[in-house]
């Protein structure tokens, strides 16, 4: 009995954490899960920042000390940058 119990909680625990929302196909044999956390358009596995909508691949770069496009380059060729 006490083994069945330990089963039940454990399975609820992994289905609980609201922020988990990707899975692998490996979990569970059915396609993952797509999620665009942020509302930019850009589902997580190809948003370089999920929690942040002005960041995905083909966004302006702007001078903010952030890689806006995805590109692994900060403020490079930025929207926003004055002449020097």
């Amino acid at each position: 009995m006490s083994a069945r119990l330990l089963l039940l909680a454990t399975a609820s625990m992994a289905c609980t954490s609201p922020t988990n929302t990707k899975r692998s196909t490996a979990d569970s044999g059915s396609p993952p899960v797509t999620v665009d956390a942020d509302g930019d358009g850009v589902v997580a596995d190809d948003d370089c920042d999920d929690t942040d909508p002005t960041t995905f691949p083909g966004a302006d770069e702007v001078c903010d000390g952030v890689d806006n496009n995805c590109d692994e380059r900060i403020d490079e060729n930025a929207i926003d940058a004055t002449a020097s």
